[in-house]
């Protein structure tokens, strides 16, 4: 990546790596601990979905991201920038890499039916509301 910055290959690979990693939880440089919700999160789709875990944190991340920044907006803005160059709105940097995953082969959505009732039916401990939860698997519903 130093070598080639614009390279999409590349990143597309280190974040998928980065992304399915079960050996620790993801930082983003952030002070507080909340970047562990996505491993809370990614249980709902596969309660509701029979998802594999590593999908569901694939799929997730970049909604996760992008509903986490109301939260914490500017670590969320500075790893799209450190990580990735992207200097758009917290929106456009989390479509942009869903969009890398997806030239990468990578199946970014979920299939099935999803509804308020059914993702507060999954108990999870996160820091998010019911209504953001539900905002992240929204957008990642085919």
């Amino acid at each position: 990546m130093k070598e080639e910055p614009n390279d999409l290959d590349a990143r597309g690979v280190i974040l998928f790596g980065a992304s399915i990693s079960t050996s620790g939880r993801l930082g983003l440089g952030k002070k507080e601990n909340y970047a562990y919700d996505l491993y809370e999160v990614e249980f709902i789709p596969e309660v509701l979905f029979g998802s594999t875990y590593r999908k569901s944190l694939t799929s997730l991340f970049p909604a996760f991201l992008k509903v986490m920044a109301a939260h914490h907006q500017e670590d969320i803005r500075k790893y799209f920038k450190d990580v990735f160059g992207f200097e758009g709105s917290i929106s456009e940097s989390a479509g942009m890499m869903r969009k890398l995953f997806e030239q990468i082969g990578i199946d970014m959505y979920f299939d099935g039916k999803l509804t308020k009732e059914a993702v507060s039916g999954v108990a999870v401990d996160s820091y998010l509301s019911q209504d953001e939860l539900y905002e992240v698997l929204k957008e990642c519903m085919r």
